[in-house]
Formats: structure tokens, C-alpha cells, sequence
């Protein structure tokens, strides 16, 4: 097989090969060239990138390898092709500069900083869903059936056009260390609640 570019090179290995893939470093280092392994317990299969192609082997002995044929014009449109995207990575970063991003948390929720003192207290244990729907319907009458709990909040910024992007998310877990000092993040019929304390208030995605 023919192609010609090492892009299209992974391109058709991705196609032949049946499972996922890792580098190898020490199997890497031995053979003195890039060496990628199933992922698949078990599986003796693997892709050796020998620079000019893609040894790609599989089992049953049986080896596939992907030529990388680059003539001059694929040479040059390859060239270009890199130019285009490092120019694409260096305006990406100077728009990223100029919308000047930082942490963004809304104010009507709990704040994360507040959240970690309660989790980081020795007292205060994890909840599971069930206990968590148990506090939330003795407190504040929700059908349990209709409670969801959730158990992560987006993780937001926000640039000097006021625009919000997510960037990640942080783990709140239902937490219980005293009655009056306990965390829940739940929804219930598309309503987006969070307890904190013991007090209810709506939470702002």
C-alpha cells in the first residue's frame, strides 16, 4: 500500500488495526524505532514506524506495510500545509492573549473554594445518591424518584467581552459533615438546585 503523507500513513493504520494503541518506550528503544502496542491484553500485535513506512502487524504472522511515497508536489503542498497550521496555531494563541480569559464562578453558587473547605474536613464524608435523595426529600419535600444527583459543575471562564466558555469541570460530591454543614448539587424535572448548610437555593449552569 501506497500513500503520501504520514498522516495518511496513520490514516490507513488506524483503518487495519483492531484495537487501541500505545506507545511502547522500551520495546521502542530495542528495536531503535517507534513501536506501538494493542492496548488489548493478550493481543501479540503492534505498528512499527520505520520512518518511509508503517509496518503494521497483526495476528496470525500476517503484516501489512504502508509505503510513504511523497513526490516533490506532495513534498511542497505537505510544506504548506504545515506553514498554514503553525500560522493557524500562532493566531489561535494571539486571539486566545487578546480575549484575556480568566476563572469565572457564578455568584449566586457556592464557590469551589468553599466546597474543597468541606471536603477537605476530616469529618465529613461522602454521601451516596440514595443518602443524598433521603436528605433532599426529608428537607425539602422533592419526590426522590424525580431527584438527580449530580456530582460535577462546569468549570468556566469568562474573556473581556463577557463571553463564557467551559474549560473543564470540578468534582462536588454530595457531602455531609453536620446538619448545618453539608453539600448537595442536584436536579430535579430540568431545575438546577444545589443544597449548602442545609439551605436550598437554585443553581446557575
Amino acid at each position: 500500500m501506497k500513500v503520501y503523507s504520514k498522516e495518511q500513513a496513520w490514516e490507513e493504520a488506524n483503518k487495519i488495526f483492531p484495537t487501541d494503541y500505545e506507545y511502547d518506550a522500551e520495546a521502542s528503544e530495542r528495536a531503535g524505532h517507534p513501536i506501538y502496542w494493542s492496548t488489548v491484553k493478550g493481543k501479540h500485535i503492534w505498528i512499527s514506524d520505520l520512518g518511509c513506512r508503517l509496518e503494521v502487524n497483526l495476528e496470525n504472522c500476517n503484516s501489512v506495510n504502508i509505503y510513504i511515497v511523497e513526490t516533490e508536489e506532495v513534498k511542497e503542498l505537505n510544506k504548506t500545509v504545515a506553514e498554514l497550521k503553525e500560522q493557524v496555531r500562532k493566531l489561535e494563541a494571539d486571539l486566545e492573549k487578546e480575549m484575556e480569559w480568566k476563572p469565572f464562578e457564578d455568584e449566586h453558587n457556592i464557590p469551589q473554594e468553599r466546597y474543597e473547605n468541606l471536603a477537605n474536613n476530616s469529618f465529613t464524608k461522602e454521601l451516596t445518591d440514595e443518602e443524598a435523595k433521603d436528605i433532599i426529600s426529608k428537607e425539602f419535600g422533592f419526590d426522590t424518584a424525580k431527584i438527580r444527583i449530580c456530582r460535577s459543575v462546569s468549570k468556566t471562564e469568562i474573556n473581556r467581552h463577557r463571553y463564557l466558555r467551559k474549560v473543564g469541570e470540578y468534582e462536588r460530591k454530595p457531602l455531609y459533615a453536620a446538619s448545618d454543614w453539608n453539600y448537595i448539587r442536584f436536579d430535579v424535572a430540568g431545575w438546577c438546585y444545589e443544597m449548602y448548610g442545609s439551605q436550598l437555593s437554585q443553581f446557575y449552569c
